[in-house]
């Protein structure tokens, strides 16, 4: 076994005698903790002799050594080294070959262990006569970092409910352990030359270890030490730093090669198969990857493609090793049915051509059906009632998971009858049932040893078990048990004085009842409520609030603002009937309503009367949009309540509902009327006149950058920031435009005036930076955006959706990506859908400054009219080009509170029939 050098700070062991028991402590940076994790050493019940510490400092830049040299100055039982920096693999690797322990084991030195943690592990082996325990897992608490409270919520804590046992891990495979706190046997590690593999990082260097260490027991037997209690502190920046792993390569390279390929291979050549246990570590740990990439904002999107591709060659691999009922009965870190399903088509781990899922009963005496099948083409019968009926999908969903499908999902609506499915000359009905769980017999001499431990178990009092919580909760805290104790005392007088006080979610709820109950609600019966959002309007909700209160007066109808909104004024004026969202008023509104309707899709807008307080609505909801959407925003929408969400455009329509689609609506949950807003622009532009020798207008507003965003937020002055913002690729590229002769010229001779519309997060740091001559820089808070877009003669951006209001009236539209290759290959959270720039752009894309600034002459040499190829591609892209798209979205909506959506002969959607598959 090859070792770093190190240097032996302490050593106070008692050499001639061996201990039951070795804790390895990989200490770095750790100056602020390690006191608490020592003293939890130090109130051990166990004999010192039959413990060691032995403390490995990994080239620490602050005092943790001090204070460990200071605390092995008065123990028996400490060895203390250090070494040069080389990371936590090697830290514990040269812990383990400095161990002399019968059994070994980790603590990490911010953590901390109860008084009689090593006292209960020796009682379990002490009842252990014939030596058959391969493994001991202490039972972990998450602890606030900050006050030192725990729970029993680690997602591998359900094992030890049950309380103490000894199981086989062949009878019961959920028994799983993969941390380094496990107990293991030194001598077993030592014969079989087992240690920590120094290349897995970031993650699973330990679980790969025990899963090898564990293929060397014919029938692994564990030890749930349910009383042996380890306190994880869980640190208020944990969370980010389990993020930024996910943006580091060797979490898509190192991690599944290394550590599960590695353990799959290992635990085969050891025992010839794949014990349900080590598929259950795997699948544990893999599964966080696939949930991760379903989350809108998940960082593994911006990873390179090229990582993406190696991520799943190396899946691909680890899956041949498991089988698809080891990932039907997966126990731990399930994944949604949708995700399960995924992960058997795509790994060829179920041998149908399609999986079945049959619903509930529809109001209409319809069932819902869901089949799903390989991405392709299939050949598909249903057979209802014995005989085959003629039945087109509602909708198909693809499941894609790192830029590849996994799962294709038809959605089909049929009557309740007997009803199999045909798909590729296979028979199918609706999957039933998991497969079932063979546990095999129980083991008489575990149940023994089982029995022997819960009988000898140590009563502790409530007083005791008290004292423990203060414990824990002083030393995180770095404070006293008496002071945590006065601490208790006053919360507990708060808690008391609050229970005299009404939960103000119960006070609101019966302030709503009563209201609807006395009949104030009558006038709110079947009304449409419209909002922008709670604190502002003057989008597609105000637009299309005015077209109802214009040409509706039969439509019941009221519009959703805070009363501090700088819009309330405004549109009290012009006869809107307002309601103060959040009011009692505004929820028995949501009440009784048939219909709201929104330009955003966030739970506030979703559920004017929150649902965790009221429940499900009865109203239907409808996504006005903010603007057309291009990405793939899938992960955000799916599993929202929404009824109806408008498309402006053929392809955006369908990428909702069709082909290649990654949503889950059916083709009528979407219609395409356009946006409401655009209404207005149309009217705008008719009325436009001529500048005549006014200079033409060039309106820019390129998109932000998380990137830039997220290094500057971790930066710790103002002046950092700035340093960030300025030496960026964003900033030096947009600059250099602004500041360039050609722009600069034609700005100073009158011919062109230059708007910038800066981001947010960027305007606040306009005073400290040198604008460029002559352009005028403007605030999301401080403009209309439909007087800038009807103002502009020419619209410049790189990735923003604005281009498509701009196109909408005819606008020349250009792209200027200078950063398009790190754009699209993992530079930026951003999931591209159906659009693409080139094939589909309303406008030239330039990556170059120099192609930016000759389109901005040509343009104005052309009288800023759009060139031939984009003006026939925009009318090839809207839908409509007409003005009446409030008109459209009211008749939709009409139809769905009348029950016949969808209208039939309807040119807002499509059917299955009417779609090109290729």
């Amino acid at each position: 076994m090859n070792i770093p050098n190190y240097q032996i700070i302490a050593d106070s062991r008692i050499q001639d005698v061996r201990p039951l028991f070795s804790v390895t402590v990989a200490v770095y940076d750790v100056e602020e903790y390690i006191s608490a994790t020592l003293k939890s050493f130090k109130r051990q019940d166990i004999l010192p002799e039959l413990v060691e510490y032995i403390f490995v400092d990994d080239g620490s830049p602050d005092r943790a050594i001090d204070i460990i040299r200071r605390f092995a100055a008065k123990q028996p039982n400490v060895l203390v080294v250090t070494k040069p920096n080389g990371g936590v693999g090697e830290t514990r690797k040269l812990a383990l070959a400095l161990a002399r322990g019968e059994w070994v084991t980790a603590v990490d030195p911010d953590d901390l262990i109860r008084f009689d943690y090593f006292s209960e592990a020796k009682r379990f082996l002490d009842s252990d006569t014939e030596g058959r325990i391969s493994i001991l897992s202490s039972r972990i608490f998450i602890t606030n970092g900050a006050d030192g409270t725990y729970r029993d919520t680690h997602p591998m804590g359900a094992k030890f409910r049950g309380g103490n046992r000894v199981v086989s891990m062949l009878e019961e495979p959920s028994a799983i352990q993969m941390g380094a706190t496990a107990f293991m046997r030194l001598d077993v590690l030592r014969e079989h030359g087992l240690t920590f593999n120094t290349e897995i990082k970031p993650t699973f260097e330990d679980g790969n270890l025990v899963c090898r260490y564990l293929a060397h027991f014919e029938n692994p037997v564990v030890a749930l030490l349910s009383t042996s209690h380890y306190y994880y502190r869980k640190r208020a920046d944990s969370s980010s730093l389990v993020q930024s792993s996910w943006q580091k390569p060797e979490r898509y390279t190192v991690v599944p090669r290394n550590g599960y390929l590695d353990a799959l291979n290992y635990v085969n050549e050891q025992r010839g198969y794949t014990p349900d246990w080590l598929a259950n570590i795997v699948l544990y740990d893999l599964m966080w990857y696939f949930k991760e990439e379903e989350k809108m904002g998940s960082l593994v999107a911006s990873i390179d493609p090229a990582l993406k591709s190696e991520f799943m060659a190396t899946a691909e691999e680890i899956f041949t090793y498991i089988s698809g009922d080891q990932v039907l009965r997966q126990p731990l870190n399930k994944p949604a049915w949708r995700l399960r399903e995924a992960i058997l088509r795509r790994f060829n781990l179920d041998t149908s051509a399609a999986r079945i899922f049959r619903w509930g009963l529809r109001e209409d005496g319809q069932r819902n059906y869901s089949l799903l099948a390989s991405p392709g083409q299939h050949d598909i019968t249903v057979f209802s009632g014995g005989a085959p009926v003629r039945v087109t999908p509602e909708g198909t969903t693809d499941r894609i998971y790192f830029d590849q499908i996994f799962v294709t999902e038809y959605s089909f609506s049929l009557p309740e009858a007997p009803t199999y499915f045909v798909v590729d000359g296979q028979r199918l009905t609706h999957v039933r049932n998991k497969p079932a769980i063979d546990m095999g017999e129980t083991d008489p001499y575990l149940t023994d040893i089982t029995q022997s431990i819960r009988h000898s178990m140590p009563y502790h009092t409530r007083t005791e078990k008290v004292r423990q919580r203060w414990l824990v909760a002083a030393g995180i805290q770095n404070s006293t048990i008496w002071g945590i104790a006065v601490q208790k005392v006053c919360t507990n007088i708060k808690r008391k004085i609050e229970q005299y006080k009404s939960d103000p979610d119960v006070v609101l709820r019966e302030k709503v009842e009563t209201f609807i109950e006395e009949g104030r609600a009558k006038g709110f019966e079947h009304a449409w409520l419209l909002l922008d959002h709670a604190d502002r309007a003057d989008d597609n909700a105000e637009h299309l609030y005015r077209h109802l209160m214009n040409n509706e007066p039969e439509i019941n109808i009221f519009f959703l603002l805070s009363r501090s909104s700088k819009d309330w004024v405004r549109l009290e004026t012009e006869g809107f009937k307002l309601l103060e969202y959040g009011s009692v008023e505004a929820m028995a509104a949501a009440r009784v309503a048939d219909i709201v309707a929104s330009s955003d899709a966030v739970e506030g807008c979703i559920y004017p009367a929150p649902r965790r307080i009221f429940g499900p609505p009865s109203y239907q909801f409808v996504f006005l949009q903010h603007g057309i959407i291009k990405d793939d925003m899938s992960r955000w929408l799916n599993g929202k309540k929404i009824d109806l969400i408008i498309s402006s455009t053929l392809d955006e329509y369908q990428s909702f509902t069709w082909k290649n689609s990654p949503y889950e609506y059916k083709y009528y949950n979407s219609a395409m009327t356009g946006l409401a807003r655009y209404d207005k622009l149309y009217q705008l532009v008719q009325a436009k006149t001529s500048k005549g020798t006014s200079p033409q207008t060039l309106f820019i507003m390129p998109t932000w950058r998380q990137s830039l965003r997220d290094a500057m937020q971790e930066a710790e002055t103002e002046t950092q920031r700035l340093q960030i913002l300025t030496g960026s690729d964003f900033y030096k590229a947009w600059w250099s435009f602004l500041e360039s002769p050609e722009l600069q010229t034609k700005i100073e001779s009158g011919e062109l005036k230059v708007q910038f519309m800066v981001h947010p997060g960027f305007g606040s740091m306009l005073s400290d930076v040198s604008l460029p001559k002559g352009v005028e820089f403007l605030l999301p808070s401080e403009s209309s955006f439909q007087e800038l877009v009807v103002d502009a003669d020419l619209f410049l951006t790189d990735y923003s959706s604005l281009a498509f209001d701009c196109a909408y009236i005819g606008t020349p539209v250009a792209y200027y990506q200078f950063d398009r290759e790190t754009m699209f290959a993992g530079g930026h959270t951003y999931r591209q859908g159906y659009f693409d720039y080139y094939r589909d752009g309303l406008g030239p894309v330039f990556e170059i400054q120099q192609q930016v600034s000759n389109w901005v002459t040509d343009t104005l040499l052309n009288g800023c009219r759009n060139d031939e190829k984009y003006e026939l591609r925009r009318h090839q892209t809207y839908r409509h080009l007409d003005g009446n798209n409030c008109a459209r979205t009211t008749e939709v909506i009409k139809s769905m509170v009348e029950g016949n959506w969808p209208l039939q002969n309807c040119d807002y959607i499509l059917t299955s029939e009417e779609i090109s598959w290729g």
